[in-house]
């Protein structure tokens, strides 16, 4: 891991940013945690912890070239938002071929709230892991560290889930070492949630993203870079 350096994308700031706005925006407190058209209170101070933390750290370690700041490569966006929503997602592909059939038993959130909610918490799982990997230099403590975050996250609604939000947010932490992105993971959250509440067709989800990670790949490996 030597040599290594995060890149922070301008374009993950305004994402935060708006995520933030809309968690605030679709935030009832007099909503009860049954509610599935609002955001949480506690989403909504995982939202804002994670931006305050990034732009604390970005701040602080400004002048020290601890980070590169510029824009989002395609290529790796692409295949960081496809590799862990296909990983993730193969147990429900083993279900259904197995039984021929995948149904969600828990009751599902708008998509729009599915939305926010899964962003809220990698706002604050990819702070986690930019606190760690820039102001600590260490990417391999960063990877560890954020995914007992992001399992602690789950304690206060399903605490039996705790070892497998420790292994997803491991997961979501290697996919932003070996891909050097923080907006994919954004994207990769929300499409897997959105596959298990049973929004999505199955072999519809394997087929876009499979074409996803493909695209991506071809993309990182051109001549030309191609960034926005």
């Amino acid at each position: 891991m030597a040599g290594y350096k995060v890149h922070v994308e301008w374009e993950y700031l305004v994402v935060m940013f708006v995520i933030v706005f809309l968690a605030y925006k679709r935030y009832d407190k007099f909503a009860p945690y049954t509610d599935l058209t609002h955001i949480t209170d506690i989403h909504l101070l995982y939202g804002i912890g994670g931006a305050i933390l990034t732009v604390i750290m970005l701040l602080l370690m400004f002048r020290t070239d601890s980070y590169d700041f510029g824009a989002l490569k395609i290529g790796n966006f692409l295949q960081e938002a496809a590799a862990p929503s296909l990983i993730m997602g193969l147990p429900i592909i083993l279900t259904v071929l197995r039984t021929g059939f995948y149904s969600s038993s828990a009751a599902a959130p708008t998509p729009g709230i599915i939305f926010i909610g899964t962003a809220c918490e990698e706002l604050l799982r990819i702070a986690i892991y930019f606190l760690f990997a820039v102001g600590f230099g260490s990417p391999k403590v960063a990877i560890g560290a954020s995914g007992i975050g992001f399992a602690a996250m789950h304690l206060f609604w399903n605490p039996s889930d705790w070892i497998n939000a420790i292994v997803v947010g491991v997961l979501f932490s290697v996919m932003i070492y070996v891909f050097n992105c923080f907006t994919g993971l954004i994207v990769a959250h929300f499409a897997y949630d959105y596959l298990a509440f049973g929004y999505m067709n199955v072999w519809l989800y394997v087929i876009i993203f499979c074409i996803v990670f493909i695209s991506g790949y071809a993309l990182s490996k051109s001549k030309y870079q191609v960034r926005v």
